[in-house]
């Protein structure tokens, strides 16, 4: 059954009211926390859902459709991938609006910008739902490392060797997700000449801000592990 513009406008609506009011009422139940902590566990329980309905959905129910893995790329989206999609597109609705609230920095919401992009591209023209929903899993497969991270320097466990066992954990991760693998699957969005030019600018748009994130992070670690041992 194929969803129609309302009900999935619908999900996108519920679905960034919801996302909000997880946020609005931690405010209230924890105001001895931090509005960033708060906002973090919003990510984390995101993060965790779409890595569940990712896997669930490309996994477990269908087959994984992903171009170049078992069928061709550009295939129409199924009614599991285009509520999914717009459950994760109300979700980057309400998290563009934090991180323009809270002054993240450029690279942070540019990276927000091209998602919600892609994802209402991939929703009004209702085609490589499994492609996009495939690389959302891969992007939130690193995630959950990020939020242990912050949540452990926010206990103030910068110094247990738990936090320098998730850091490594996160840098290597991420590398070879993000970086490693997200440049082969970006070579044959680029190489295949059925999906829209619109999907492979966006890709090589996230690809390049995946990169910008790895700089800082190898910025931080060499001043961390390299730098400060030499001083």
């Amino acid at each position: 059954m194929e969803l129609s513009p309302a009900a999935i406008l619908f999900i996108v609506v519920t679905s960034f009211t919801l996302w909000s009011a997880l946020h609005g009422l931690q405010c209230l139940l924890l105001p001895h926390q931090t509005n960033e902590w708060n906002y973090r566990v919003v990510v984390t329980v995101h993060s965790v859902t779409m890595l569940v309905l990712g896997a669930a959905f490309e996994l477990f129910i269908d087959p994984w459709r992903f171009p170049h893995l078992v069928s061709p790329p550009g295939q129409p989206s199924n009614s599991k991938e285009l509520a999914t999609l717009a459950v994760c597109l109300g979700y980057f609705i309400y998290d563009s609006i934090y991180t323009l609230y809270s002054g993240k920095t450029v690279s942070m919401n540019v990276h927000h910008a091209v998602c919600v992009a892609g994802l209402c591209v991939a929703l009004t023209s209702a085609v490589s739902g499994a492609e996009i929903l495939f690389c959302l899993f891969l992007g939130e497969l690193t995630n959950p490392l990020l939020q242990v991270r912050f949540f452990l320097r926010a206990a103030g466990m910068t110094k247990h060797i738990l936090y320098e066992v998730n850091d490594v954990l996160f840098l290597v991760t991420f590398i070879v997700i993000r970086i490693g693998l997200g440049s082969y699957l970006l070579y044959c969005v680029l190489m295949d000449p059925v999906l829209h030019l619109f999907y492979k600018t966006g890709g090589i748009a996230l690809h390049l801000i995946s990169v910008v994130f790895m700089g800082e992070m190898l910025t931080v670690s060499y001043k961390k592990y390299i730098q400060k041992k030499n001083v």
